[in-house]
C-alpha cells in the first residue's frame, strides 16, 4: 500500500510537472515577446495598449510570412531605427517577411530596401508589396537577384531622388538598370557600384563640359528627354550613343570614369532589353505570393511552420495568462514585503521562526532517512513472510527475526538517548581524548619533520667513521704487506739457495746471453748454405736460358709456378726457362745482364716473403 501511494504521488507530481511545463514555457515566451514590444513602443512613444495591439498584429504577420516572431520584431526595430513609424513598420513586415521566405533574403536587407523606396522615392507604405513584386520580377530576368538589390537600393534610391524620380516606376527603372549593368560586371557588387556612378555623373559639371566640347548642351537635352517621358538612365544612354554616333570606342571622351563606362556600355547596347525588363517589372503583381506558395512546399519550410505556429500559440496563451500571473506575483510580492517588514520590526521573533524552521527541516530529514531504513527492512521481511507462507513453515521465525531487528533498533535508540543525556561527561571525555590524539599527532609530526636533519647527521657519521677506520688501519696494512714481502723473500732464498739476490739474478742474465750466443753460432752456416744453393740455381738458369719466359710473363705460367714453389718451401729446386731472341745489333751480354738483374730482384722479393713466414717451433710443440 505504501509503495502504491508513493508511486501514485510521484505519478501525480510528474503529471503536474508535465502539464505545467508548456504553460511555464508559454509564460516565459510571452514575457520575452512583451519585453521587446515594450522596447519598440518606448522608441515610438506609444502607449502600452498600442504596443500590445501592434504585438498581436505582428504575430499574425509572423504566421503569414512563416517567420519567427522575434525575427519580425528585429525587422520592426531596424525600420524604426531608420526613421520609419512603428505602425508603418509593422504593416510592412508581412510582405517583407514573405519575400524573405520566398527568396531566402535577409529581413534586415529587404526592410532597408523597402524603407528606401518609401522614404526616398515616396512610394506609399501600402504599396510595399508592390515594391517587392517589382524587384522580384526584375530579379528573375537575369543574374541580379532581389536579395542583391536589397543591399544597393538605399544608395541608388537616394541618387535617383536627386534626379527628380519617384514612385513605383522609379523602382522598376532602377531594378531593370541593375539587371543590365550586371551584364558588364563580374559580380553584383560591381554592377551596383557602376550604376551608382552613372547616376552621379549624369548631371555633374565635368560631364556637361565633355558634352559641350562635342557640341551638345546636356542639361537642355536631358530636360527635353524627360519631357518626352524618358527616365534619366534611358535618356543618358540615348544621348551618349547619339553624341558618339554609335562609336563606343570614344566613350572616354565623355566619361573618363572607368566604372561609368562599364555601366553605360551594356546599357547602350541593351536598351531594348532594359525597356522590356522595366515594363514587365512595373506591371508585376502577385509575384512574391506565388513564389512564397511554391517555397512553402519545401519540407524545411513546413517544419519551420510547425515551430512558428507553436511559438505564436505559446506567446498567445502566455499573454492571456500574464494578467493572472501578474496578480499572483503582486500578492506574493506584497506578502514578501510584509514578511520583510515584520522581520525588521521583530528580529528576535524572526530568529526564533528561522530556528524552528531549521529544526523542522532537520526532523523531517531524520524521519525521512528513518523511513527509508524501515522500508528497506520491511521489504525483506515481506519477502520472507511470502516465502514462509509458500513453504508452510509459519510466521514464528519471521516474527522472531523482526522482533530481533526491532530490539536492535530500540537498543540503538536507547544508546542514542543515553549519549544525549550524558553528553556533558561524554563530551569532556572525547575532548580529553582529542587533546591526547592532537598531542600524539603533534609529536609524530615533529618527529617526521626532524627526519631530514636526522638522516643528514647519520650520513655524516657514516662517512666520518669510514674515514677514521681506513686511516686507523693503515699501520696494520703496512705491517701485513711488509710481512708478506719478507715471507716471499725468505721462501725464494730457502728454495733457491739464494744468499745474495743480486748475484743470483746476475747469473741468470749471463746464462741467457750465453744461450743466445751458442744458438746463433750453431745456425750461422745455414744462411750461407742457402745463398750458395740459390746462386747455383740462378747460374744454371741463366746459362740454359730458361729465365726469360718467366720474366716476360710477369710471374704467370711457368714463372709463377716457380715462384709459388719458392714460397711453398726451399726443399724443391727452382727452375727457370729463358728464351733469348737477340735483335740485330743487340749485345747478348748486355741482355743477359739485364735478365740476371731482374732475376736477382725477384729472388730478393721471394726471400723477403719467405723470411716473413719463418718462425721457430715453440718448445711445448716439440715432439
Amino acid at each position: 500500500m505504501a509503495t502504491g501511494l508513493a508511486a501514485g504521488g510521484a505519478a501525480a507530481i510528474g503529471t503536474g510537472m508535465a502539464m505545467a511545463a508548456p504553460l511555464i514555457g508559454s509564460i516565459k515566451a510571452a514575457q520575452d515577446y512583451q519585453s521587446v514590444m515594450t522596447d519598440i513602443g518606448q522608441k515610438a512613444d506609444l502607449s502600452r495598449a498600442a504596443s500590445e495591439q501592434l504585438g498581436r498584429n505582428l504575430l499574425v504577420s509572423a504566421r503569414a510570412a512563416n517567420q519567427m516572431p522575434a525575427d519580425l520584431q528585429a525587422g520592426v526595430d531596424a525600420l524604426a531605427g531608420l526613421g520609419a513609424k512603428v505602425p508603418d513598420a509593422v504593416a510592412m513586415m508581412k510582405p517583407i517577411g514573405r519575400a524573405a521566405t520566398a527568396y531566402k533574403a535577409e529581413i534586415s536587407d529587404l526592410s532597408a530596401a523597402a524603407f528606401a523606396a518609401t522614404d526616398n522615392l515616396k512610394v506609399p507604405v501600402a504599396q510595399t508589396g508592390k515594391i517587392i513584386d517589382v524587384m522580384a520580377s526584375a530579379g528573375k530576368a537575369g543574374a541580379f537577384e532581389i536579395k542583391d538589390m536589397a543591399q544597393y537600393f538605399p544608395a541608388l534610391t537616394a541618387a535617383y531622388q536627386g534626379l527628380g524620380q519617384t514612385g513605383v516606376g522609379a523602382v522598376a527603372d532602377l531594378a531593370a538598370g541593375l539587371q543590365i549593368a550586371r551584364k558588364g560586371a563580374g559580380d553584383a557588387a560591381s554592377a551596383g557600384t557602376n550604376l551608382a556612378n552613372i547616376l552621379q555623373k549624369i548631371a555633374s559639371p565635368a560631364t556637361n563640359k565633355a558634352f559641350e566640347k562635342m557640341g551638345v548642351d546636356l542639361p537642355a537635352a536631358l530636360k527635353k528627354a524627360y519631357a518626352e517621358g524618358k527616365t534619366p538612365l534611358e535618356a543618358i544612354a540615348e544621348l551618349t550613343n547619339k553624341t558618339l554616333k554609335g562609336d563606343l570606342s570614344k566613350l572616354g571622351y565623355l566619361f573618363e570614369d572607368a566604372q561609368v563606362q562599364q555601366g553605360l556600355r551594356p546599357l547602350i547596347q541593351n536598351m531594348e532589353e532594359f525597356r522590356k525588363i522595366r515594363a514587365e517589372a512595373a506591371k508585376a503583381g502577385g509575384t512574391t505570393d506565388r513564389d512564397f506558395a511554391d517555397r512553402m512546399k519545401d519540407s524545411a519550410e513546413q517544419s519551420k511552420q510547425l515551430k512558428i505556429n507553436a511559438t505564436t500559440l505559446a506567446i498567445t496563451l502566455g499573454s492571456q495568462l500574464l494578467p493572472t500571473i501578474n496578480a499572483i506575483v503582486t500578492r506574493a510580492n506584497a506578502f514578501a514585503t510584509w514578511i520583510g517588514d515584520v522581520a525588521n520590526r521583530y528580529p528576535n521573533l524572526t530568529k526564533a521562526v528561522a530556528i524552528g524552521a531549521a529544526a523542522f527541516a532537520g526532523l523531517f530529514f531524520v524521519l525521512g532517512g528513518g523511513a527509508i531504513v524501515i522500508a528497506g527492512l520491511v521489504a525483506p521481511f515481506s519477502a520472507l513472510a511470502f516465502a514462509a507462507g509458500a513453504l508452510g513453515i509459519g510466521m514464528l521465525p519471521v516474527v522472531g527475526i523482526a522482533l530481533a531487528v526491532v530490539a536492535g533498533i530500540v537498543a540503538i535508540g536507547a544508546a542514542a538517548y543515553l549519549i544525549y543525556a550524558n553528553w556533558g561527561a561524554i563530551g569532556g571525555w572525547f575532548a580529553g581524548l582529542w587533546q591526547g590524539i592532537k598531542g600524539t599527532f603533534a609529536g609524530a609530526v615533529d618527529w617526521f619533520a626532524s627526519l631530514p636533519t636526522r638522516f643528514a647527521q647519520i650520513g655524516r657519521d657514516m662517512i666520518s667513521g669510514l674515514i677514521r677506520g681506513i686511516f686507523g688501519m693503515f699501520g696494520s696494512l703496512k705491517s701485513t704487506i711488509v710481512g708478506v714481502a719478507s715471507s716471499a723473500a725468505g721462501w725464494f732464498k730457502a728454495k733457491l739457495g739464494i744468499h745474495s739476490p743480486s748475484r743470483v739474478f746476475a747469473g741468470f742474465g749471463g746464462n741467457i746471453v750465453d744461450g743466445l750466443t751458442n744458438g746463433i753460432a750453431a745456425q750461422e752456416g745455414e744462411p750461407v748454405k742457402r745463398m750458395v744453393r740459390l746462386s747455383s740455381r740462378l747460374t744454371s738458369a741463366i746459362v740454359t736460358g730458361s729465365a726469360i719466359p718467366a720474366l716476360a710473363m710477369g710471374g704467370t705460367g711457368a714463372g709463377s709456378a716457380g715462384v709459388a714453389s719458392a714460397r711453398a718451401g726451399n726443399a724443391a729446386p727452382r727452375s727457370y726457362t729463358i728464351h733469348i731472341n737477340q735483335q740485330p745489333g743487340q749485345d747478348a751480354q748486355a741482355l743477359a745482364r739485364a735478365v740476371a738483374d731482374e732475376l736477382d730482384r725477384r729472388e730478393r722479393e721471394t726471400a723477403a716473403r719467405g723470411r716473413s713466414s719463418f718462425a721457430d717451433t715453440p718448445d711445448y710443440e716439440t715432439v
